[in-house]
C-alpha cells in the first residue's frame, strides 16, 4: 500500500465531527465543494449537507459562484466585495443570518427585506 492509499485511508476514518469542523472551519466552500463533494462519496457528502458555511466572495469568481449557488441554504455568513453581480440570488440564503456587502447594487439592496432573508440577524453595507 502506498502513502497515498494510506492517507486516504486515514482521512475517511476521521470521526464525523472533526470533517464537519474542517469543512465549516477552516476550508473554502469552493475547496470543500472541489475536493470532497465531487467524490459522491455518501458519508461525507452527508456531513457537507449538514454543515454551516461562512464564505467571502471577493470578486465575480465563477468556481465561487458555482459553490454558492448549490450550498446556498447552508450559507450563514456571506460578505460580498466589489461585486457587482446582480445575478446573485440572495433570496436562496434563506439561513443566512450575517450579510456584508461593498458597494451593493440596486438590485441587492432591494432584495434585502424579511421575508426574503427571514434569519438576517448583521447587515453591513459600505457606500456606494
Amino acid at each position: 500500500m502506498n502513502n497515498t492509499s494510506r492517507l486516504i485511508g486515514y482521512f475517511e476514518q476521521l470521526p464525523n465531527e472533526i470533517l464537519l469542523n474542517l469543512f465549516e472551519n477552516y476550508m473554502r466552500l469552493i475547496d470543500v465543494y472541489l475536493a470532497f463533494y465531487l467524490l459522491n462519496n455518501r458519508r461525507i457528502n452527508k456531513i457537507i449537507n449538514s454543515a454551516h458555511f461562512y464564505i467571502d466572495i471577493p470578486s465575480k469568481d465563477i468556481f465561487h459562484m458555482k459553490s454558492f449557488s448549490h450550498f446556498a441554504n447552508q450559507i450563514v455568513s456571506l460578505r460580498l466585495t466589489i461585486f457587482s453581480n446582480d445575478d446573485l440570488d440572495l433570496s436562496k440564503l434563506i439561513n443566512l443570518r450575517y450579510l456584508h456587502i461593498e458597494k451593493p447594487t440596486h438590485n441587492q439592496l432591494i432584495s434585502i427585506r424579511p421575508e426574503i432573508l427571514p434569519q438576517l440577524y448583521y447587515l453591513s453595507l459600505s457606500p456606494c
